[in-house]
C-alpha cells in the first residue's frame, strides 16, 4: 500500500535512504538532523513536493518523493511531475517494492493530469520497462583555466546574497520560460538557494545593470596532500546571451593562478569552440587520432504520461494525417493517437519509450525508423515528417530532484 509518509515514520525513512544511498552520509548525527529537517518541512508545509512510503502490514518498506513542477514544452507551459529518492528498505530487496512505488507515480502523474513525467534513474534498465527513455546525454568538462577565452573586462559582477533571491528566481524563471524543458523553481527551491554555505554564487549584469546570469560554484581539493591546490565546481551556470557566457568564462579564465580545473556539465555540444584549447584530465587518444575532451553521460529520462494533451501541443501536417500506434510495455496493449485531418492517413508505430524519446526531442522520427525502433507505413513520407517536426529539439534542463 502506497500512502503519504507518516510524521512518525521519517525517522525509519531516513534509515532506509542512509542504506540505499549510503554517499549521502545520512548515518551520521549531523547529516541525519539535516535530513529530518527537510522530510519534516516537506510533510507539514511543502505544497510542491510530496513524501510517499509503500507500507506492508503496517511497516514502512520502502518511500519516493513526488514532485510538482511547471515545465517549457517548446514554449508551453505544462504540468509534469518529478520523482526522487526512491528507496527501499535494505533486507526487503526484491519484493517488488520500487515496482510498487513507480507504479503509484504513474498513476499518480495520469490522475493529476500530468504531461510528462521525469527521474534520474539508479538504474537505466530498470526505468525502461515502465516506459521511461532518456533525454539528452550530459557532457562533463574539467577544463584549465588558462584554455578558456579572456576579454578585456569581464564586465559588471558581484556576489549574490540572499536578498537577491526575488531578482535570482526572477531572472531563472524568465530564461526558463524560453527554453525547451527548463522548469520554473519552486518555493522549496527558493528558500533553499542560499542555504548550504559552501555553495558561492556570482551574479554578471549587462551594460543596463540588469541581471543577465549567475554562476553558483564551490571548492573542491585536487590533491589531499596539497591544500593549494582545488578545483571550481559550477553547481548551476544560467546565461542569457554569448556575450554573458564570455564574461562568464572570462571570469574563469582569471582564476588560473589558484584554480587548477573549473568543472561544469552542460547539454551544449558545441561550447568546446569557446576554448583556447581542449584537454581533458588523464587524456586518452581516440582511434585514430582524437584527443579525449569530456566525458558524457545518460541521466534524466522522460515518460509522458498523456499522448493526447502532448500530440495537441505539436503542429499538425497539412498533407497527411498520422496515427501513432504506440505500445504500453505496463497495459501490454497498443494505444491509437491521431494527429491530423486529412484523409490520407501514415501510421508510425513504436514503443512508448521511444514515443517519449521523440516528442521530448532527443531524437529524430527519422533515426528512430532507420534504428528499427519506429515503423511507418509509407517510407516516402518520413523526410516530410521530419520537415514538420524539425523544430523540435533535445530539453535542457538543470533542476536537481
Amino acid at each position: 500500500m502506497i500512502k503519504k509518509l507518516l510524521t512518525a515514520d521519517i525517522p525509519k525513512f531516513i534509515s532506509i535512504v542512509s542504506n540505499a544511498y549510503p554517499s549521502m552520509d545520512a548515518h551520521k548525527p549531523e547529516i541525519r538532523d539535516i535530513y529530518m529537517k527537510k522530510f519534516e518541512e516537506i510533510c507539514k508545509h511543502a505544497k510542491e513536493v510530496k513524501v510517499y512510503g509503500c507500507y506492508r502490514e503496517k511497516e514502512l518498506l520502502g518511500g519516493m518523493l513526488i514532485y510538482d513542477y511547471k515545465m517549457n514544452y517548446y514554449n508551453h507551459m505544462i504540468d509534469v511531475c518529478g520523482l526522487g529518492t526512491v528507496a527501499t528498505d535494505f533486507i526487503h530487496k526484491k519484493e517488488h517494492v520500487a515496482k510498487e512505488l513507480v507504479s503509484y507515480f504513474i498513476d499518480y502523474g495520469k490522475k493529476n493530469k500530468k504531461d510528462f513525467l521525469l527521474l534520474y534513474p539508479f538504474n537505466v534498465m530498470f526505468y525502461s520497462k515502465f516506459g521511461f527513455c532518456p533525454g539528452e546525454k550530459m557532457d562533463l568538462y574539467r577544463v584549465k583555466p588558462a584554455h578558456f577565452s579572456i576579454l578585456k573586462s569581464k564586465g559588471i559582477m558581484r556576489y549574490l546574497e540572499e536578498p537577491d533571491t526575488e531578482d535570482i528566481v526572477k531572472f531563472y524563471n524568465s530564461f526558463s520560460q524560453k527554453v525547451h524543458g527548463m522548469i520554473l523553481k519552486t518555493e522549496m527551491e527558493k528558500k533553499a538557494f542560499f542555504r548550504n554555505p559552501e555553495i558561492r554564487t556570482v551574479g554578471f549584469y549587462d551594460s543596463e545593470k540588469n541581471l543577465c546570469g549567475y554562476v553558483r560554484f564551490s571548492f573542491r581539493k585536487e590533491n589531499a596532500g596539497n591544500w593549494l591546490k582545488n578545483s571550481l565546481v559550477i553547481r548551476e551556470m544560467i546565461y542569457s546571451d554569448t556575450a554573458c557566457l564570455k564574461s562568464i568564462f572570462s571570469f574563469f579564465a582569471s582564476q588560473k593562478d589558484q584554480i587548477e580545473f573549473v568543472e561544469f556539465t552542460t547539454v551544449d555540444r558545441d561550447i568546446w569552440r569557446l576554448f583556447e584549447d581542449i584537454y581533458y584530465p588523464g587524456e586518452v587518444i581516440i582511434p585514430s587520432v582524437y584527443h579525449n575532451s569530456n566525458i558524457q553521460g545518460v541521466g534524466l529520462m522522460y515518460r509522458v504520461c498523456s499522448i493526447e494533451s502532448v500530440l495537441k501541443k505539436l503542429p499538425a501536417p497539412s498533407d497527411f494525417c498520422i496515427e501513432f500506434i504506440v505500445h504500453d510495455p505496463l497495459s501490454g496493449k497498443d494505444e491509437h493517437f491521431t494527429l491530423g485531418s486529412n484523409k490520407k492517413k501514415v501510421s508510425v508505430s513504436m514503443d512508448l519509450g521511444s514515443f517519449s524519446s521523440w516528442s521530448i526531442g532527443s531524437i529524430s522520427l527519422e533515426k528512430l525508423v532507420y534504428l528499427g525502433k519506429a515503423f511507418i507505413t509509407d517510407s516516402c513520407a518520413l523526410k516530410e515528417l521530419n520537415a514538420v517536426f524539425s523544430f523540435l529539439k533535445p530539453p535542457y534542463c538543470t533542476t536537481s530532484f
